[in-house]
């Protein structure tokens, strides 16, 4: 949870490393003899996954200097190898392609060791005490519908709010991060302030920013309220589960207005946050006892209790959404934080600028350039 990635990618490797990974594409569902291609498919490109050290055989032992220090391969590779399972690339990562990263991934490591540097000498020292402060802020500070959220995931992990603040506290590498995290906020952006009007400002200037396009004409709309049932579930819980669907269901009858408020109290999907809206969606891409009971809807219509593998659902079917631009009172307060975000980013950049050149810092090693790619065989 508290992993967050700080402004300007100063990340762990970990995090970083998945950028070496393509975004995965959304899938439509596959059929049980797909699923088993896929799988195997999975398997045999695990198979040919390389190792963190085959990727970086090419370094030399010192990779970089810095304030009088030298930033060593061997660190580089434990950073990196702590995120990644077995030790081993994604799969489909080349030694070419993770050699051109490496100065990336170096220069991001050594600006986090000058940051948390900065962030002692500040009297910003990580610390257990300072996570548990910061995460219980965050729980306290939280919105109902975030803390609802946090809840149903704490639900699937099993564990507690106190569990789990425990966990993240003992973290080192969390330590870290919210240290530098809190020297950001309370000395490097102290000065970065975006107030209403600038916003307002922004928004006049950008309208075509704040259009929102309709919903292509071969998808559906629908908002749901989900009571889970977990697969190896008592008959109790079972019982139970259908008991307090049917409660809802109850309270809907008589006022249906009231779907949103009571998605936001019961659902154990993550959309009860929304809700219960789960958007726009394509044909196929529900399970079939949900997509069959959205077409037997009208818009605006609330189904009965509809029974799926996740449990029970009751459905409402929405209209579909016109294209339409926000007003400036639904975007404000993310547009204050967005612009906030950005000049904040200046910042980071520019201070992350003079703590290397202030260093002193050098790669000691260069990167081949790429490969050419092979030439087209001419026409005959």
């Amino acid at each position: 949870m508290m992993k967050k990635l700080l402004l300007g990618g100063v990340v762990s490797a970990a995090i970083m490393m998945q950028g070496f990974a393509a975004e995965p594409a959304k899938q439509p569902q596959l059929t049980p003899e797909q699923q088993a291609q896929l799988m195997q498919m999975l398997q045999q490109q695990q198979a040919k996954a390389i190792t963190v050290d085959e990727a970086f055989k090419g370094l030399p032992a010192d990779v970089a200097s810095y304030s009088g220090k030298i930033f060593t391969k061997k660190e580089l590779l434990a950073i990196i190898s702590q995120g990644l399972p077995g030790g081993k690339l994604p799969p489909g990562v080349t030694a070419e392609r993770a050699m051109q990263m490496a100065p990336e991934l170096i220069k991001s490591m050594v600006t986090k060791n000058l940051l948390l540097d900065a962030a002692k000498k500040a009297g910003i020292v990580p610390s257990a005490a300072m996570v548990k402060e910061v995460l219980e802020s965050q729980i306290k500070n939280a919105t109902a519908e975030q803390k609802q959220m946090f809840a149903q995931m704490l639900a699937q992990q099993n564990t507690t709010v106190e569990q789990m603040i425990a966990k993240q506290s003992a973290d080192p590498m969390i330590q870290e991060s919210i240290a530098i995290e809190e020297f950001l906020k309370k000395v490097v952006f102290k000065d970065v302030k975006v107030t209403e009007a600038d916003a307002l400002k922004f928004y006049n200037a950008n309208p075509d920013n704040f259009v929102q396009p309709g919903d292509p004409a071969d998808t559906l709309r629908a908002s749901h309220i989900l009571v889970m049932v977990k697969e190896n579930a008592t008959d109790k819980e079972k019982k139970d589960a259908e008991n307090k669907i049917n409660a809802i269901l109850a309270e809907l009858k008589a006022k249906p207005a009231d779907f949103e408020k009571l998605a936001k109290t019961n659902s154990q999907c993550p959309s009860g946050a929304q809700g219960g809206s789960l958007g726009a969606f394509g044909k196929g891409q529900m399970v079939p006892e949900f997509e069959k009971a959205v077409l037997a809807l009208k818009d605006g219509e609330i189904s009965g209790v509809v029974k799926t593998q996740f449990g029970y659902h009751i459905i409402r079917r929405d209209a579909a959404m016109k294209e339409h631009k926000l007003s400036f009172g639904q975007v404000k307060d993310q547009l204050v934080s967005s612009l906030k975000g950005m000049e904040e980013q200046k910042v980071f950049q520019q201070y992350v600028a003079e703590l290397l050149k202030k260093a002193d810092f050098k790669l000691l090693f260069s990167v081949p350039a790429p490969a050419a790619p092979a030439p087209a065989p001419a026409a005959k």
